[in-house]
C-alpha cells in the first residue's frame, strides 16, 4: 500500500504469522519512507489462542498502532483512506 502525507511518500507492508492453535498468530504491520526506504514506524497485533485468526482484522489493529507515531489526525485519514481503497471499499 502506499500512502502520501504532505509531500512525503511511504510505503505500508505486512507480515502474517499464521502459527495455528497451539501458539499465538502475529501480524506485523511497517511503513517505510519510499524514499530512503527507513522504517518510520511498525505494529504488530496478536491474536490469542482462543480467537480465530482473521488477517484483515489483524491489518487493521497493527496499521493503527503503527499510526499512533503520526500526531495529525489528518495524516492517519490518509492512510486510512489508502487502507480503504487497498482492499477495495473506495473506488
Amino acid at each position: 500500500m502506499i500512502a502520501t502525507v504532505n509531500g512525503k511518500t511511504f510505503i505500508v507492508k505486512w507480515k502474517h504469522e499464521n502459527n495455528g492453535k497451539e501458539k499465538k498468530s502475529v501480524t506485523h504491520c511497517v511503513i517505510r519512507s519510499s524514499d530512503s526506504k527507513e522504517v518510520v514506524c511498525a505494529g504488530q497485533s496478536i491474536c490469542d489462542t482462543r480467537d480465530q485468526y482473521n488477517r484483515q482484522t489483524g491489518r487493521k489493529i497493527s496499521l493503527s498502532r503503527a499510526l499512533n507515531v503520526f500526531d495529525n489526525s489528518n495524516d492517519r485519514k490518509v492512510f486510512w483512506d489508502s487502507y480503504d481503497k487497498e482492499i477495495g471499499l473506495v473506488k
